[in-house]
């Protein structure tokens, strides 16, 4: 008796009107928010570098306040020995030297978009920009021209 061998068959189902309503919704809606995003908002933040080190108070400095056109340096005082921050224009904010033993925060590279930070233990101290706009977070470039 020969063995019958059955294919399965995949049927695909259709969409129906209520389907294609809802896909379509959906595709507004992504659509809609995509073009909320593409529009500036008034009142938007500044980018603020701030600074809070072993003083326990947190030093803010607009961004745009910073020469853009030159290299500017900044010395932190901390428990390790202290920092050295540095603005680079079209770069950001960094850490060139650090007296800290494992120089994580020399390591860290640069910041310049809004949420970013830097940190370090040894010295107690955080520096991170603040600020927001239109695409959560504000570059530094935008800012200073």
């Amino acid at each position: 008796m020969p063995i019958a061998r059955y294919r399965r068959v995949v049927r695909l189902k259709y969409l129906r009107k209520g389907d294609v309503g809802i896909l379509l919704g959906i595709l507004l809606v992504v659509m809609l928010y995509f073009v909320w995003r593409a529009f500036p908002r008034s009142g938007q933040e500044a980018v603020l570098l701030e600074i809070k080190g072993p003083w326990q108070e947190t030093i803010s400095l607009p961004v745009d306040q910073i020469p853009a056109d030159r290299e500017s340096e900044w010395f932190i005082d901390g428990p390790a020995g202290g920092l050295d921050l540095v603005f680079l224009p079209g770069r950001g904010f960094s850490v060139r030297d650090a007296a800290c033993p494992d120089r994580v925060c020399v390591n860290t590279g640069f910041i310049n978009r809004a949420g970013q930070s830097i940190v370090c233990v040894p010295n107690e101290t955080i520096i991170r920009l603040t600020g927001t706009d239109r695409e959560g977070g504000a570059a530094l470039d935008g800012v200073l021209r």
